[in-house]
Order: structure tokens, then C-alpha cells, then sequence
């Protein structure tokens, strides 16, 4: 470590080497300098950490860098996410004087359980943490009307926790008694919509019946549709 002595009536700036109490060289200023200058390092990155560190599909999150020690400076810590799926700044700063800095994570919609990497560089050094996705799950489905008589026709609806990505998002549907109700195998949220709806299509029946409708993306979310004679 050095510190910088000045000299009022010479003019100059001692640079002294604390470790070995030497004077490694002397620098010409102008005139009557006066004090003492005592140079701090650039901290280090210490840590990287995000809360909560598993997100559901278009949830958001906070992650926070923390340095070594206070910045002296405004210091620009870079930052990457390795999944698209998992949107953050390009970097952070930490402010002068503070030693941590905090920011945004937020997530799109991912067809399967997703583990990204977030990574914080700064000079040499980089810190990593992972964060994992889940997939979006049906949050409801609800059929209109409720009670058709046979040959009528109801209308499902489905809605995911969050917008399907760009590829769409499929909704697997199943019935109970295919010979009162006929669905198609699926139902595909499109892109940036949360809900999508799909016919039902009662039969005739001499009896009442009670089919079940089943969505299904993993979580399976059921209803029942009555079919009257």
C-alpha cells in the first residue's frame, strides 16, 4: 500500500511504500500542495444471491451484489442471466459509499421446470447463483353453461398463471364419458394470453349425466358439466 505526502515548500508529492516506510519516488506538483492522501483498493465482488431463489412462471424476483467493502466510487457490476427465460439488467451499480446494490429479476413462461444461472462480474472475479423456473400451471377452468341438454354445446375455458410464450402453451383436455361429451385432446394458449377456450360438445343421453372435464399441464384442474335427456 502507498500513501501520498505532499511537500508545501518544495512543491512536490512524496509516494511512500507504508509496507517498507521507503519513498519509492518524488513527483513535481505545483505550488504549496498541502495534506495526505491515503488511496483505497477497488473492492471485490464478495457475493451474488437472489429471493426468492425458486420464481413461478412470470413472477418476479430481487437479486442483490455485495462487495468486499464500501465503494469509493460508483462501481458497475455486470450481470447475465444464461436463459432468456429470465430477464435482468445488463449491470448494476453500486453507489459510492454503499456495498451492496439490488435489482429486478423477472421471468416469461417456460414449458418445463427451467434452472438459469445468474452471474455478477466485476474486474477478474464473478459470482454465480441459480434460480429456478417453474412451468406455468392452470390456475382455473370453468365451463359456460355448467348444465347443457344433449347435443348443446359448452364452452371451456382455461387460465395459466402467466402469458404463454411465444411458441404457445398447451392444455391438455380429457372427458370422464366420452359417450355424453366429446372434447378435442387439447387447447393451445397463444402467445402472450393467459386464457384460451374450447367447445364442449354434449351428446344425447336417455339419463342425466355427470361427465368430468379435465385440463392438464401437469396440474390437472377438473369440473363437472351436466348433461340432461
Amino acid at each position: 500500500m502507498h500513501i501520498y505526502a505532499t511537500h508545501e515548500y518544495t512543491n512536490s508529492v512524496s509516494i511512500v511504500d507504508v509496507t517498507s516506510n521507503t519513498v519509492t519516488s518524488k513527483i513535481p506538483i505545483g505550488n504549496h500542495p498541502m495534506g495526505l492522501a491515503i488511496p483505497q483498493g477497488v473492492p471485490a465482488l464478495k457475493n451474488l444471491t437472489v429471493n426468492p431463489n425458486v420464481l413461478s412462471s412470470g413472477n418476479s424476483g430481487t437479486a442483490s451484489v455485495t462487495l468486499t467493502a464500501v465503494a469509493v466510487s460508483d462501481t458497475a457490476v455486470s450481470l447475465a442471466s444464461s436463459d432468456p427465460s429470465v430477464s435482468i439488467p445488463a449491470s448494476v451499480i453500486v453507489h459510492a459509499g454503499s456495498i451492496t446494490a439490488s435489482f429486478s429479476v423477472s421471468t416469461t413462461t417456460v414449458l418445463a421446470d427451467t434452472s438459469v444461472m445468474l452471474t455478477a462480474s466485476l474486474n477478474s472475479i464473478s459470482k454465480q447463483v441459480s434460480l429456478l423456473v417453474t412451468q406455468s400451471k392452470i390456475l382455473s377452468l370453468k365451463l359456460t353453461p355448467t348444465s347443457v341438454v344433449g347435443g348443446e354445446i359448452s364452452t371451456g375455458k382455461v387460465t395459466l398463471s402467466a402469458a404463454s410464450p411465444a411458441e404457445g402453451f398447451v392444455v391438455n383436455i380429457s372427458s370422464s364419458n366420452t359417450s355424453a361429451v366429446a372434447v378435442s385432446a387439447s387447447v393451445t394458449v397463444p402467445a402472450g394470453s393467459k386464457t384460451a377456450t374450447f367447445p364442449i360438445t354434449s351428446l344425447a343421453v336417455s339419463v342425466q349425466k355427470k361427465p368430468i372435464i379435465s385440463a392438464t399441464t401437469g396440474v390437472t384442474k377438473s369440473t363437472t358439466l351436466t348433461v340432461n335427456p
